[in-house]
C-alpha cells in the first residue's frame, strides 16, 4: 500500500570559485557567450505585465562594433568588480560597528554602576555613617 522512501545522501557541495579562477575563466570566455549579454530577456511592454519574454533577435552587427563591445564587457566587469569590493568593504564596516556597540554598551553598564556607587557613597555621607 505505501511506500516507504529512503533518505537519499547527497555529496557536499564543491568549494565557491576563488576569485583568479572567475578572472581566469572570465578571460577565456567569447565575446559572443550568450551568459554575458545583457540583451538575452526584456520587457514584454505591450502587455504591462512586467512579464520576461526570450528575445530573439541578435545584436545588429554593423551598429555595434567589437571594440565597443569590448569596452562596454570591460566595463560591466569593472563594475562588477566595484560593487564585490564595496560589498565586502561594507561588511567589514557592519563588523566594526557591531564591535563598536558593544563596547558602547560595556561602557554604558560602566558608567551606571559608577553612578550608582556615588548615589550610595553621597547617601552614606549624608547619613554620617
Amino acid at each position: 500500500m505505501f511506500m516507504i522512501s529512503k533518505k537519499v545522501d547527497f555529496p557536499p557541495l564543491p568549494d565557491p570559485p576563488t576569485w583568479e579562477e572567475m578572472e581566469e575563466d572570465l578571460k577565456k570566455t567569447d565575446n559572443n557567450d550568450i551568459t554575458f549579454t545583457d540583451n538575452l530577456y526584456k520587457t514584454d511592454e505591450r502587455k504591462g505585465t512586467g512579464e520576461l519574454k526570450r528575445q530573439t533577435s541578435h545584436i545588429n552587427t554593423e551598429t555595434v562594433t567589437e571594440k565597443d563591445d569590448i569596452h562596454n564587457s570591460d566595463q560591466l566587469f569593472s563594475e562588477a568588480v566595484d560593487f564585490v569590493e564595496k560589498n565586502d568593504e561594507l561588511s567589514t564596516y557592519i563588523k566594526l560597528l557591531g564591535e563598536e556597540k558593544e563596547k558602547l554598551q560595556e561602557l554604558s553598564q560602566t558608567l551606571k554602576n559608577t553612578v550608582e556607587e556615588v548615589k550610595k557613597q553621597a547617601l552614606v555621607a549624608i547619613d554620617g555613617y
